[in-house]
């Protein structure tokens, strides 16, 4: 059984390291494209005014779903990670993409440990900050909600956990702080080049940590249906306080979307492997 239970944790631990460096994010569920491509939508002409080194148009589009393959050790089906843009909609005098991400174990662990993570993000399409994120866990009878309401005026996100009865509390934030899934898709816009370095402040569970993101150079990997694309490795590494640094590989497609094609993982209970297993709109 604590075997079954550690498994069933796996999917979140991914979310955090693809999302956050790479983790979206955050984890999970869907069904094959059978590998064909068809022409990519068409993208949104907003600028990242407030992001330096942002790509123009925006890579990412109302619709666009990501469905991957998580495998772990020798485990090839552990579960699903699903990522969607749901909406592009104005709040508060602003537009604001809804991104959400949500992973799940496979259908015999869940049925031995039920286990669900669902990420949410609002991020401006303006500054390429996040307004809001939420996190919902169910692991077993046990459900969570987490939520981060970002204040970058002020330099402050309020925190609150909810399990019974809401607790909160306030985190003081550098001024550009992400929250996990935004991450992943922040680092889809930046105009990337080998040797490059990107650095954030990222707040996730109610800590602070800090994410870099090295570009080693363009690699061929494959995409859905087999078929080898160019993309750009990346290796992020994200500094926890009081905990090791966890390590990954990132690859983004080179070309207008840099959807991430495939993720890996080392980590003390065994590797970590996300790959694509379908892109809607279908990748050109």
């Amino acid at each position: 059984m604590v075997i079954i239970v550690t498994m069933a944790r796996l999917p979140r631990r991914l979310a955090l390291a693809v999302l956050v460096a790479a983790t979206a994010g955050l984890a999970w569920r869907l069904r094959s494209s059978g590998g064909t491509f068809a022409p990519a939508p068409p993208r949104t002409a907003a600028v990242a005014a407030g992001a330096a080194g942002a790509a123009t148009p925006m890579p990412f589009a109302p619709g666009e779903t990501l469905t991957y393959d998580v495998s772990w050790a020798a485990l090839v089906d552990a579960g699903t990670l699903v990522t969607r843009v749901t909406d592009l909609h104005g709040r508060d005098g602003a537009l604001t993409y809804e991104i959400a991400a949500e992973g799940r174990p496979n259908p015999l662990i869940a049925r031995l440990y039920p286990l669900e993570y669902r990420l949410e993000t609002s991020l401006d399409a303006a500054t390429l900050r996040p307004r809001r994120a939420r996190t919902f866990s169910r692991e077993g009878e046990r459900r969570r909600t987490r939520t981060l309401t970002f204040d970058h005026a002020r330099a402050t996100a309020e925190y609150e956990l909810r399990v019974d009865a809401p607790v909160t509390r306030e985190l003081r934030i550098a001024p550009d702080t992400l929250d996990a899934l935004s991450a992943l898709y922040v680092l889809r816009t930046r105009a990337l080049r080998p040797g490059h370095d990107e650095q954030y402040a990222v707040a996730d569970g109610g800590r602070l940590h800090r994410l870099r993101v090295s570009v080693e150079g363009r690699e061929m990997v494959p995409g859905p249906g087999g078929a080898k694309r160019p993309a750009w490795r990346l290796t992020p590494r994200l500094d926890s306080p009081g905990g090791q640094p966890t390590r990954a590989t990132l690859w983004l497609a080179d070309d207008a979307r840099r959807v991430p094609l495939r993720v890996e993982i080392e980590a003390a209970v065994g590797r970590f492997v996300v790959t694509l297993r379908e892109a809607l709109p279908a990748l050109e």
